[in-house]
Order: structure tokens, then sequence, then C-alpha cells
């Protein structure tokens, strides 16, 4: 497994940036509303990019002057962060079903939950944060490869359909790998 690198870099304007000062949150946007359109697609005809939500970094330390232009213009700014900047949290599994409960809400899943984000932010009245995934995944290198910008997404499993949304995003067309794509 490839190491992380030490820092990652964020395009935007003057003005996001003040809303991240403002309120000390990083914002992430849904996947169908980013730069490459096809990320959506999958070959069995499904699109689920409005329910997954990504964050978007570089890992090239030089400036990037098309990531300058599309991202944050003339008058942005480049943010660095380290690539460790969130805080852990942790909820033990046991064998068979735990169970994060929230606001009167419950999720059961069959593993230890270690992620960024707290059982509190992960179920509400307003969302479920799905699928729980491990705190090594939480940061993802996107792949350019134009052979694997389709991926399946539903899987059939005798009685039952598994949705797969954690293989949209990954990948992205060659004609993207000048941005050196980083995602939380």
């Amino acid at each position: 497994m490839k190491k992380h690198p030490e820092y990652l870099y964020h395009y935007t304007s003057v003005d996001v940036l003040a809303l991240i000062l403002k309120t000390k949150k990083n914002r992430f946007n849904r996947l169908d509303k980013l730069d490459d359109l096809t990320e959506c697609n999958s070959k069995d005809g499904k699109t689920f990019g409005k329910n997954i939500f990504v964050s978007c970094w570089t890992d090239d330390s030089k400036e990037n002057i098309p990531l300058w232009k599309m991202y944050a213009g003339l008058d942005g700014v480049r943010l660095r962060f380290p690539s460790k900047w969130y805080k852990e949290y942790i909820h033990n599994g046991n064998e068979g079903m735990s169970r994060i409960e929230a606001n009167g809400k419950y999720m059961e899943y069959s593993s230890t939950y270690s992620g960024p984000i707290s059982p509190e932010e992960l179920i509400n009245e307003k969302y479920v944060i799905l699928p729980l995934f491990r705190l090594e995944e939480f940061l993802v290198e996107v792949g350019y490869d134009d052979t694997k910008t389709l991926p399946n997404v539903i899987k059939e499993d005798k009685d039952k359909n598994i949705i797969l949304m954690d293989t949209l995003g990954k990948y992205k067309s060659s004609y993207w790998e000048f941005q050196n794509e980083y995602r939380r």
C-alpha cells in the first residue's frame, strides 16, 4: 500500500476560505457536481453521484496553473494541510453485529468503526453516512485509467442486491491526470 503524502493542497476561492475559517469545517461536495461528469456513471446504468460526497485535494507541492484557474481563480488561495488533519473516533465492535446509536436513531455494523466522523454525525434525522469506512480508507488516491472509469455498482448476491457506492469516484479518465487528486 502506497504511503500517503505528508501534505495535501486545495485550491479555492477567498469566499470559501472565509467559510472554512468561520466554521472550522471542510465542505464535501456531491460527486455529480464535480468537474468530470462521467464519474457518476456505472456499467449497470445506475448513477449515485448525488449520494456520494467528497473533498478534492492534490498532492502536488508545485503550484499547478490549471488548478488555479479551475478552482481558485486568479484571486483565490491554495491551502496546505497535513494529510491527517482530522480527529479519530473509535467505536469498538464485537463479535456479531455492533450498533452505533445517536439522536434516537441507530445503525448496525459488523466491525470496529474507526473514522474521522463522530458516531453522532454518522446518523441523524437528515442523513446516514454509509458505508462505514476504515480510517485508512478515508484518504483515497484517484486513479487515472480509462478502462476503470465505469465500475459495476450493483452486485447481485443470492436474494438481495448490494450497492457498491464506494466503487464510484475512485477513477477518472487519463485526461484529468494533471490533477494528481486525492479525495476524502
